[in-house]
């Protein structure tokens, strides 16, 4: 419960509580699910994810096409014992690009009672004024042990592009996950999955006039806890993800992630964008290495980007919408990928050739 939804990587990549998410019922708590004390096989489990599902309706799938791509998401979790009590609450994130539309939820209480969410619910936290990014916490009331928590929200973003997998797994036991991908006629697309612990994941697909949907799930996941020092969470979950290959129409055939190389091509272009808005980063750099040979200038421009350009949280490989190279040098804060930008325009500057190199992060 406590770990963070992904915030989606697109771009190539206001909030209310009960909003723009279509306003429909949650399904009824079933006997079972009341009945509930334990999961097989984790019997000290201090909560169980019940189900969780999500759709996403990429950009352009629909008969009049979506204008934007949306990504829905629907939670229920119990809270199995007295530990479980602090796992009430759930973390969004989301930005300007990456917008929550709305967030739903509710808490059943083992008697049957059902407290909605007050108004005072939620909390909102910046995590990058720069890049207008925020998490945003959700507090359920009335958390105690044999209550069931549900909860469900809408992220749009303006983008084909859903560069996060959808992780079947969770830090608790999951009885059910599943997620159905929803692709326009135009665009054909490959699959990737992660299976480490054996679950099994079940396809099934079907082709419409709208396109073509994809549904994939799994049942009785065991928890994959996030522990200090322990593998990462994101190499052991069960996992998949849908990448964009190819935009075919009558007119137009574009490959988008079909190989290495158009994905190289496709971040090049940003990349190139970025650079062609240097600001004062090649008059910074002459100044900063007047003298001295190839390894003294390297090392000088190096030291100032590291040491006076603020390291700013950011996900993926690419800074976002509105990044450019004069921008972070004039606000002297970026994300890795600003940073890397800026050091490669300010080496080129002082005549030392560079690349950029793509490093897998680790947690």
């Amino acid at each position: 419960m406590h770990r963070a939804a992904p915030l989606l990587l697109a771009s190539l990549l206001t909030l209310g509580l009960g909003g723009a998410v279509r306003a429909v019922e949650f399904p009824p708590v079933t006997d079972a699910e009341r009945a509930l004390t334990a999961v097989p096989g984790e019997p000290n489990a201090p909560a169980v994810v019940l189900f969780k599902k999500s759709e996403f309706l990429m950009m352009g799938y629909g008969t009049q096409g979506q204008i934007s791509s949306s990504f829905l998401v629907e939670v229920r979790t119990k809270i199995l014992t007295e530990e479980g009590k602090n796992l009430g609450e759930v973390s969004i994130a989301h930005s300007d690009f990456v917008r929550l539309q709305g967030f739903q939820g509710r808490t059943v209480l083992p008697d049957g009672r059902v407290l909605p969410l007050p108004d005072d619910a939620k909390f909102e936290r910046k995590v990058s004024t720069r890049q207008k990014r925020s998490v945003t916490s959700v507090a359920f009331p009335g958390v105690t042990v044999g209550a069931i928590l549900d909860y469900r929200y809408e992220l749009r973003f303006d983008s084909m592009y859903f560069l996060e997998p959808w992780y079947f797994s969770d830090e608790l036991p999951v009885l059910h996950s599943e997620v159905t991908f929803k692709i326009p006629a135009e665009v054909r697309a490959k699959a990737w999955s992660s299976d480490p612990y054996k679950v099994g994941l079940h396809t099934e697909s079907r082709q419409t006039t709208l396109g073509t949907e994809v549904r994939v799930w799994a049942d009785n996941l065991p928890s994959v806890p996030d522990e200090p020092y322990g593998v990462p969470f994101v190499d052991l979950a069960t996992q998949m993800m849908l990448l964009p290959t190819v935009y075919q129409t009558a007119y137009e055939h574009t490959e988008l992630m079909a190989s290495w190389e158009s994905v190289c091509r496709l971040f090049d272009e940003l990349y190139q964008k970025a650079r062609r808005k240097e600001g004062d980063a090649a008059k910074q750099a002459r100044g900063l290495a007047a003298t001295g040979g190839a390894q003294q200038k390297a090392e000088a421009v190096f030291r100032f980007v590291r040491d006076t350009i603020e390291t700013e949280d950011g996900e993926g490989i690419w800074g976002g919408e509105g990044s450019s190279v004069g921008k972070t040098l004039a606000d002297r804060r970026g994300t890795t990928p600003d940073k890397a930008l800026l050091l490669q325009t300010m080496l080129d500057a002082v005549g030392v050739s560079s690349r950029l190199v793509w490093a897998a992060g680790r947690s």
